[in-house]
């Protein structure tokens, strides 16, 4: 979605390309939290607009920043989701901080929580599971977003 070219997606890229895509009125705000967490690690849950080949976009940005450390710089994964549709026939946007009814969004939350867990525990395999189970329920709310859209979706 950032890029413009769906060949690169679930690919790595540099803050600096996501950054380059994020509307100028949003960019602060985004970069005030990039910043505290790659200070101090933990999830990060942002909704911001960003350019694209079709326009303006709104994302919902769901994901980790692992905080810099001597030997490794500030480090990040995560999903983004085009809530644009939602936005616009509700005309508003919802605080992506507060809590939701949801079982999917329940899901997502407990998911960056057993994240966060096997990351201290260190044990690859698992670090694997959690992160396809949270690409997954990223898909699944995409899709209950997108009325079935998702497919577009990295």
């Amino acid at each position: 979605m950032l890029t413009g070219d769906p060949a690169l997606a679930q690919t790595t890229l540099s803050l600096e390309t996501v950054i380059a895509r994020i509307h100028s009125e949003d960019r602060a705000d985004v970069l005030r939290h990039v910043e505290k967490a790659e200070a101090e690690g933990g999830p990060v849950i942002l909704t911001y607009r960003v350019h694209t080949a079709e326009g303006i976009r709104w994302v919902l940005d769901h994901g980790r920043i692992y905080a810099r450390e001597a030997a490794m710089p500030a480090h990040g994964h995560g999903i983004l989701i085009d809530v644009t549709a939602r936005v616009l026939r509700d005309g508003r946007l919802e605080d992506p901080q507060a809590a939701s009814s949801s079982p999917l969004d329940r899901a997502a939350s407990h998911a960056l929580a057993a994240r966060r867990a096997i990351d201290e525990d260190g044990t690859p395999i698992l670090r694997q599971l959690v992160d396809l189970l949270m690409w997954e329920l990223g898909r699944a709310i995409a899709r209950r977003i997108g009325g079935g859209h998702g497919n577009r979706l990295n």
